[in-house]
């Protein structure tokens, strides 16, 4: 974002249009920073999940103490419900997109993707022992990204993975808005000042 508002910021200097400099600045950045790949999205998914498994071994064997130093989560006690799968495990239907959606790109905010899996997870997955069957046809609305369908399979197989996440990203969201709500409250007395100043 840093990037994005730099650039912006020298083409209006240079005499661009709001909507002209935007144009610009978005395909700049598409040049700078292209989206991943569908290769590169699934080995960075099977990257985090061998990751996963091996912090979870590692627990295991440090006798009930994470990688952290914490106590290992008790059963029962204030956990997710335990959704996780194996790594063995089956998702289906994950790769079948609807023919209504519209082309996904690579990637979208973090945010977007996690609100819609949360939104959408209950009306598409169906669990049935090792098997989680997906339809995303049963979806509320199309996925904003193709790294959006990757949450949906993380909810899926490691799903406290997932709830740590979604908790992150509420807590950011909520943090932005009262920054945005202090910001205004800080225009607004800005504007009343200079009010009284053309008095």
């Amino acid at each position: 974002m840093r990037e994005r508002d730099r650039i912006m910021k020298e083409l209006r200097a240079l005499g661009l249009s709001k909507q002209e400099a935007q144009e610009s600045t978005y395909t700049q950045l598409a040049a700078l920073f292209p989206p991943l790949t569908e290769s590169e999205i699934l080995e960075k998914a099977e990257a985090e999940r061998k990751l996963e498994a091996e912090r979870a071994r590692e627990a295991s064997e440090a006798g009930g103490v994470d990688v952290a130093g914490e106590p290992a989560a008790v059963s029962g006690q204030d956990q997710p419900p335990a959704r996780a799968h194996s790594s063995d495990s089956s998702v289906v239907g994950l790769d079948a997109i609807p023919d209504d959606w519209p082309e996904l790109p690579a990637n979208a905010s973090l945010a977007a993707e996690i609100q819609w899996c949360q939104s959408n997870r209950l009306h598409c997955v169906r669990e049935s022992g090792n098997v989680a069957t997906v339809d995303l046809s049963r979806a509320l609305a199309p996925a904003p990204s193709w790294s959006a369908l990757g949450w949906l399979e993380t909810s899926i197989r490691t799903y406290s993975k997932f709830i740590d996440v979604a908790a992150k990203i509420s807590s950011t969201l909520e943090d932005d808005r009262e920054t945005a709500k202090r910001e205004r409250m800080a225009i607004d007395e800005i504007r009343k000042l200079l009010g009284e100043m053309l008095i």
